[in-house]
């Protein structure tokens, strides 16, 4: 089972409880605030005396013939400021509550902000706060004040308790969990009590919402001890059966809970339990009762337990419980009998389009080919379930039959309008170039009518991952044509300019947004039709289009309606691609005010912004700006490569360089920016044979078909002394610079000079980085 997310935390600890102790109120003592938010409990029920006319007694007013002149009393021993505070606090603190009782919610919010005014150290003042501000919806306002409530009564268990559940409400996990940790630390507090089982399930959420198996493995074993033992926590019957059908505290997710915290033993009781009061999805219960028995070292029980849902002809697990089955037999040493027994299984239940799948599979890891399409083949004619078809396409792809192959990957897309059934027999036929022909050939001798969208977009995929570009883009074409569906248009739209785009067909990517944009049938949601705005005004602007790219970013901005940080990131970039500096300074400079709640937008800002100054010649400015960023985020792996090269591209601080780079590399191995960035320190640090593999695997990849790739490449051949492989590094950088030639101005002059003296070192200037999105 997997770890719960933050949102459904939230969503359960809004049941948690809260309970009280009423303080005592000593005789001789004046009230405090905190004691008389019990002593007005008491009589809340009595009537609100009206208000009085006031009365100005020390020039004896209002008073009445014959009748002594009041004079005011002197208190034997006078009010200190203190006490005078308390007594002010007393009296708001009251006004609030009578205002709570006339439902006087917001006028009372301000009554008890006054108390604490006066006096801030008051448990019960906080509390009120605390309730109020909750009552009115004003989280924020309630964690604050439970926070002060921690500073004036660091072990006060319920304030500590009331601040964890706000924080958890507020997605603050961490914070959550360690003020529930410090309630349970309380001196005060009763290990053997229901408030004790309440907290500890608490806790068991929030571990669980962060991955913590073993801790919350142990918070939910007491929660399990207190059900089966209710006595020993003094547990009522209402609360025990409450945790009994919580979803979150049943025994079925008891039992997950201990398997995933490696409690094998524990497990195995929840699920137990689980089956013994039919609680949970006894499929699932069974199945994971069999797993924690295999875990626990005994593979017997597993299997009768994994017979015992098969017998049912269960359902519920899919294809895992038959996974499940080859690992019990492996650990029983019998794997010989694995075919045998799901061929059994299928036989028995017939109907079960998974087993059916499953067991086709397997006859077709073991080549019995003509065995699992006979399976496949009356299985499919009950269901038409893309898994199905995925799995015969892999016998028609080890049987080398193109024809087949094509209708049954297109009914295999057909089945979902998506292509990640099919996607790892797509790579091994675009692998096999010979196969790959055959495949499109036959698609080319439909009829019209038999070429419909399914097959023209699987075509068209299949030949751009077999970089059979030019088909690729017709095949696009044609499945365009065939179909008026919007969501199946704007999914081709997308990847027709992202193949022209990967051909630095810009101006034709442009067009295909554009007609997407234009096409009737675009009726795509909100999110869609600014993506494709966003991109437009990328290859519009990468074409030498500026205004219109510009135009187009606008046009995504009113569709977003309100500030969108990415959006406004285009448009910087907008601006800072046609040199027109001054403007995308002062806006890469706005979203970064604009925008300093979002971490991830304000670091791409400064990096863009790090990398303007570079490009304009203030070295110093754009490093310092980096390396603030990198103070911020030591550990994200883009600030690291881009800090990592600077640093390298100007011959300084090269072995941190070298370092920074690395956690880049280990973040995402096949980034041919990263390999390029490893590539070039360690050429900058002599290490020529060392950087080669890296260039190489980054001109490798469709990403790397840079100019400034391909020169670091040149640079690195020439210091190895293969000239030959060096100009021709240089030939290629160039004509790949070509392609954005007012962004690759410097770059173009330096690779001209190489190629005219191409046995002179490498220039030492920073080559330009590659634009990025």
């Amino acid at each position: 089972m997997g770890i719960m997310g933050h949102r459904s935390v939230l969503l359960f600890l809004t049941g948690i409880v809260f309970l009280g102790n009423p303080l005592e109120i000593p005789a001789d003592e004046t009230l405090h605030a905190d004691q008389l938010a019990y002593a007005v409990e008491s009589d809340d029920d009595a009537p609100v005396p009206p208000a009085k006319p006031k009365v100005d007694l020390s020039n004896g007013l209002q008073i009445q013939p014959n009748e002594d002149k009041l004079e005011l009393l002197k208190p034997i021993k006078p009010r200190s400021a203190d006490e005078q505070m308390r007594v002010e606090a007393l009296t708001w603190f009251s006004v609030g509550r009578m205002r709570l009782k006339r439902g006087q919610n917001q006028t009372a919010l301000e009554a008890f902000k006054n108390a604490y005014k006066h006096d801030p150290q008051s448990v019960a003042i906080l509390e009120s706060l605390i309730a109020m501000s909750i009552t009115l919806n004003r989280v924020d306002d309630a964690i604050d004040y439970s926070k002060k409530l921690v500073e004036v009564a660091p072990d006060h268990f319920h304030s500590l308790q009331i601040l964890g559940r706000h924080l958890a409400q507020q997605g603050k996990i961490p914070e959550a969990i360690k003020m529930l940790e410090r309630a349970i630390a309380t001196v005060e507090f009763n290990k053997h009590s229901e408030n004790y089982v309440r907290l500890m399930r608490d806790l068991g959420i929030l571990y669980r919402a962060t991955s913590n198996a073993p801790k919350a493995s142990a918070a939910y074993e007491v929660v399990f001890d207190a059900i089966e033992h209710p006595d020993q926590y003094n547990l009522p019957d209402n609360v025990r059966r409450q945790l009994m059908a919580d979803v979150m505290t049943n025994y079925e997710q008891l039992g997950d809970t201990f398997y995933q915290g490696e409690n094998y033993k524990l497990a195995i009781s929840a699920y137990q339990r689980a089956i013994e009061t039919k609680t949970g999805n006894i499929g699932n219960v069974i199945y994971h009762l069999a797993k924690a028995y295999l875990e626990s070292g005994q593979p017997d029980k597993a299997m009768e337990e994994l017979q015992a849902y098969f017998d049912a002809q269960r359902q519920t697990q899919g294809r895992n419980a038959y996974e499940l089955l080859g690992v019990i037999l492996e650990a029983q040493g019998k794997s010989d009998q694995f075919l045998p027994k799901l061929r059994v299984l299928a036989e028995r239940d017939r109907r079960n389009e998974k087993l059916q799948f499953f067991l086709a599979e397997t006859l077709l890891s073991a080549d019995a080919l003509e065995e699992a399409e006979q399976v496949l083949t009356q299985a499919l004619e009950r269901s038409k379930d893309p898994e199905g078809f995925a799995v015969l396409a892999g016998i028609y792809l080890k049987q080398n039959r193109p024809n087949e192959l094509l209708h049954t990957l297109a009914r295999a897309y057909a089945g979902r309008n998506q292509l990640n059934a099919i996607q790892a027999e797509l790579k091994a036929i675009a692998e096999n170039k010979e196969l790959t022909a055959s495949v499109i050939a036959e698609g080319r001798k439909l009829n019209e009518e038999e070429f419909d969208f399914a097959h023209a977009y699987v075509l068209a995929n299949l030949a751009e991952r077999a970089d059979e570009k030019a088909q690729a883009e017709e095949f696009y074409r044609t499945a365009l044509s065939k179909t008026r569906v919007a969501e199946q248009k704007n999914a081709v739209y997308l990847e027709l300019s992202d193949l022209l785009r990967s051909q630095r067909k810009f101006d034709e990517a442009a067009k295909a947004l554009q007609q997407g944009v234009d096409d009737p049938a675009f009726i795509a949601d909100l999110q869609t039709r600014v993506l494709f705005y966003y991109w437009l005004s990328y290859n519009l602007e990468l074409a030498g289009q500026t205004e219109a790219a510009l135009e187009a970013i606008g046009e995504g901005m009113k569709l977003a309606g309100r500030p969108n940080g990415i959006l406004k990131l285009r448009e910087a970039w907008v601006y800072y691609h046609s040199e027109r500096n001054d403007e995308a300074i002062q806006r890469f400079e706005a979203i970064i005010k604009d925008f300093a709640n979002d971490a991830t937008i304000v670091r791409s800002a400064k990096s863009n912004l790090s990398n303007l100054y570079v490009q304009m010649g203030d070295q110093q400015k754009g490093e310092e700006i980096l390396e603030e960023v990198y103070r911020e985020h030591p550990t994200e792996p883009g600030v690291n490569n881009d800090l990592g090269y600077l640093y390298a591209d100007q011959g300084k601080n090269l072995e941190q360089a070298e370092k920074m780079i690395r956690i880049a590399i280990e973040s995402d191995p096949d980034n041919a920016a990263y390999l390029d960035s490893m590539g070039w320190v360690l050429y900058k640090r002599g290490k020529y044979e060392e950087a080669l593999p890296y260039l190489k695997k980054a001109s490798d990849d469709d990403l790397g078909q840079d100019g400034t790739i391909y020169d670091h490449l040149g640079d690195v051949y020439q210091r190895l002394e293969k000239i030959d492989l060096a100009v021709e590094a240089w030939k290629k950088a160039l004509e790949l610079s070509k392609v954005d030639a007012k962004s690759n101005k410097k770059l173009i002059e330096r690779l001209n000079e190489k190629l005219k003296n191409h046995q002179s070192p490498p220039g030492e200037l920073r080559p330009e980085r590659p634009d990025s999105p």
